[in-house]
């Protein structure tokens, strides 16, 4: 009996020497074979991705400006402070925080519709294959009315973001001028959320569609959000596809003379957060987006064209469709006119192809976007390319709203078309 049990702890021995040396011999060959040993990659899930590097986010109020002519009470930017820190968290996290509860009616129509608008960012973002939550969301808030009526203030201000994206690295993206409404309601000393409305795409995405007076809206808000998240689904998909299919992009149209990219990407980051004095500003006549976007084109070389059928210029503010340089042709300020220019001009001019594949955009290239058709203008800066040199990302600038730096997928609108521009003719 003594002699069995000898044998079979030697073979126990004898079989953990094996398993040692085997450990070893694969620990040696994978060493001085690298090539051969692969580390699988990491999910692309924000969560996960957050939990892993266990990194806090930092949220917070950076600076305030008063230019309302009233004293803002602690208590009404509390409530606007508490709203900001829930929807940046919400961005940060990718889940959407319970933003209802700062709301009079935490169950009624308002806060249902600022709690799906978030829900439809979070879920886009959150799709991405691009890691697009947030390391850091510092804001300014510059008060620019109040108005009181018994226990009901509503506040109009503008608010800067300095947004860093998870997948971005150190890339500071800003947002400029972001127009804001919050209604407060007083009960006794609490202060609570009776609406908000922000000049945003996820929002207006919602506010320029319902009816907010309208019967089963929360309803209808629901169909919304559905509608727009399966829109997300299928640009998602798409943009896969265009990501792999994008460098096959040849131009089919000749020119005499090059588009300057640097020249426009240089202008376009000059003036981004302010408005060239040589040109007239058209943001409260539906947006100086087109006419930012132009201004950039015209500092790369291309010339305003006032020929033929189709022009292209900015003479000065009115219109004008003479064949003469005097006034200002649609083209210049508008997105569905500027489409059409670059897509028809013959001749003299901008030479530039439209509904090109969007990541063979490169800097100085536009690019416009929308929900309901194609109502804004934005100019590529930069293109984000992942280890194999494929561009999975862009980052634009425009105006009104102002943007720097900013991922072109940040945009919830679906509808995204480029516009390459190519050079011009004598």
């Amino acid at each position: 009996m003594k002699k069995k049990k000898m044998k079979t702890s030697t073979k126990i021995l004898l079989t953990i020497i094996l398993l040692i040396f085997i450990v070893f011999m694969v620990l040696y060959i994978l060493k001085n074979n690298p090539k051969e040993a692969k580390i699988p990659d990491i999910p692309n899930n924000s969560e996960i991705i957050n939990q892993l590097k266990d990194v806090k986010p930092i949220i917070k109020l950076n600076k305030v400006t008063n230019n309302s002519g009233t004293t803002i009470k602690n208590e009404w930017q509390e409530v606007i402070v508490n709203y900001m820190n829930l929807y940046y968290k919400s961005l940060s996290y990718l889940k959407v925080e319970d933003i209802a509860s700062l709301f009079t009616n935490p169950n009624g129509a308002e806060a249902h519709l600022t709690s799906k608008a978030t829900e439809l960012i979070v879920e886009h973002h959150k799709m991405q294959d691009n890691d697009m939550s947030l390391k850091e969301a510092l804001y300014d808030l510059v008060y620019d009315s109040v108005r009181i009526d018994g226990n009901i203030i509503t506040i109009e201000l503008l608010r800067n973001d300095y947004l860093r994206f998870n997948f971005l690295d150190n890339i500071q993206s800003k947002t400029y001028d972001m127009e804001n409404t919050f209604v407060i309601r007083k009960n006794d000393d609490k202060y609570t959320l009776d609406k908000v409305r922000i000049v945003q795409d996820y929002y207006v995405m919602y506010t320029r569609v319902l009816d907010m007076d309208s019967s089963n809206l929360i309803a209808k808000i629901d169909n919304l959000t559905e509608e727009y998240l399966s829109n997300s689904r299928k640009e998602l998909e798409n943009n896969r596809k265009l990501i792999e299919t994008a460098s096959k992009y040849k131009p089919t149209k000749t020119y005499d003379h090059a588009y300057n990219r640097d020249k426009a990407k240089e202008y376009a980051i000059n003036y981004v957060s302010k408005r060239n004095p040589d040109f007239t500003a058209y943001d409260a006549w539906g947006g100086n987006c087109q006419n930012y976007a132009s201004q950039a084109i015209l500092k790369g070389g291309v010339p305003m064209d006032y020929t033929g059928e189709y022009q292209w210029k900015h003479y000065d503010s009115y219109q004008d469709y003479s064949n003469t340089p005097s006034g200002r042709t649609g083209s210049w300020t508008a997105t569905g006119d500027f489409y059409r220019y670059v897509k028809y001009n013959t001749g003299f001019g901008m030479v530039g192809e439209v509904d090109v594949n969007i990541f063979a955009a490169e800097p100085g290239d536009i690019i416009q976007v929308g929900f309901d058709g194609y109502g804004h203008t934005v100019i590529v800066i930069d293109q984000i390319k992942d280890s194999e040199g494929r561009v999975i990302d862009l980052l634009i600038n425009c105006n009104t709203l102002s943007l720097e730096n900013f991922p072109l997928l940040g945009y919830v609108y679906q509808n995204k078309r480029l516009m390459k521009i190519l050079g011009y003719n004598d």
